[in-house]
């Protein structure tokens, strides 16, 4: 068991909670910090991704698609990276969790939704996008600083081995260090109380959790949260949670979008 990461783990859902115990009147105000700082951080990577050495050859790479070290041999195959692809676009716009779903209904029941589903959508794809130059110019630079072989350009090891072990080579280590920890954080917050505010919000638009209090409710649903987490906190945690990551994200989401392209919707509805 790591205890440092336990802890960091129990402060984390306890902030989740606050952001969420009073449903959107709180989680509302908490996104006009989370949001607009992590794209700020990233456009800052940016700027300094690009003056590093080999950011050029990083950046042919991310519109090649990755290539080898001999400039021929494609790294994934085209099936992996439409995969990882459209796994990205799933769980960045929330296809399929429901969790889009949830803000909608606060909307008025008259309001059109098919300005502000593009909005999203363009945006949210746009970031990726763009985030996409921050990470590959790294990734021209360690290969230009020969570090390739020691980190990971993939999965979680990409944000958590490959960017710090570059950051350790930059000039001022600890302020791109706090850029990269804050942005993980912020996101990650986003990303953790909008599940836990879709899964309150259906929950209390029943008739049985209708008589409950809401705050009542995000408690039980982080504590279950941060027991869920506890497995990651020990020393194969790092493994598990990338397993978690590839196949949740990259596989499971797409079967329940085709399932529910293909009208199986039914199921999910009874269940």
């Amino acid at each position: 068991m790591s205890w440092n990461a336990f802890g960091s783990t129990f402060a984390v859902w306890i902030i989740i909670f606050f952001c969420v115990f009073k449903g959107v009147g709180s989680s509302s105000y908490i996104v006009w910090a989370t949001v607009p700082l992590p794209v700020t951080f990233v456009l800052i990577m940016i700027i300094n991704g690009s003056t590093l050495d080999g950011a050029s050859d990083g950046i042919k790479k991310y519109f090649s698609g990755g290539l080898d070290e001999d400039g021929k041999k494609m790294v994934t195959t085209a099936a992996m990276q439409w995969s990882d692809a459209a796994g990205q676009i799933f769980l960045g716009l929330s296809v399929c969790l429901g969790i889009m779903t949830s803000y909608g209904s606060y909307n008025d029941k008259k309001k059109p939704i098919i300005l502000d589903s593009v909005i999203i959508s363009v945006c949210n794809c746009s970031f990726s996008f763009v985030a996409g130059f921050a990470v590959w110019s790294v990734v021209g630079y360690l290969e230009k600083a020969k570090l390739m072989h020691k980190t990971k350009t993939s999965g979680v090891g990409l944000a958590f081995i490959s960017y710090p072990t570059a950051i350790d080579t930059m000039s001022v280590p600890n302020l791109w260090a706090f850029l990269l920890g804050m942005t993980l954080f912020m996101l990650g917050i986003d990303s953790s109380f909008s599940a836990i505010e879709a899964t309150s919000t259906v929950i209390c638009d029943t008739a049985w959790g209708g008589v409950v209090p809401r705050m009542f409710v995000a408690f039980v649903l982080c504590v279950i949260g941060f027991l869920g987490s506890i497995p990651f906190c020990f020393n194969w945690g790092f493994t598990l949670f990338d397993v978690v990551d590839h196949y949740l994200c990259a596989y499971l989401l797409l079967i329940i979008g085709i399932l529910q392209a293909f009208g199986c919707g039914w199921f999910f509805d009874a269940a």
